[in-house]
């Protein structure tokens, strides 16, 4: 199994509890072997639990996006945003400059 999740941070709760929540979430929706990620920003958390290469989360100061996503026109899309998008999380970078 695998999945996304995420959890919006009302402004009583600490980040922490935040993470913890998050990490339980995500650890829900993991088997064996599968790779998981979690990151948080000021309002939100997003977390992936992966069994493929397309399920991604991409963070900048601007934006926290969670995908799972093939994309068929990867390098037209790159030129539609005019700038180079890193290797890693490829396809949930490029949704965020989009």
């Amino acid at each position: 199994m695998s999945g996304i999740c995420a959890i919006w941070r009302d402004q009583c709760k600490s980040p922490e509890r935040v993470a913890d929540a998050l990490s339980a979430l995500t650890g829900g929706l993991t088997l064996a072997a599968e790779r998981t990620e979690t990151k948080n920003g000021e309002a939100a958390g997003v977390g992936v639990s992966a069994r493929f290469a397309t399920q991604q989360i991409y963070q900048d100061s601007r934006v926290l996006l969670a995908c799972d996503a093939d994309l068929d026109n990867e390098d037209e899309l790159e030129n539609l945003v005019r700038a180079r998008v890193p290797n890693t999380a490829k396809t949930a970078s490029l949704l965020a400059a989009l």
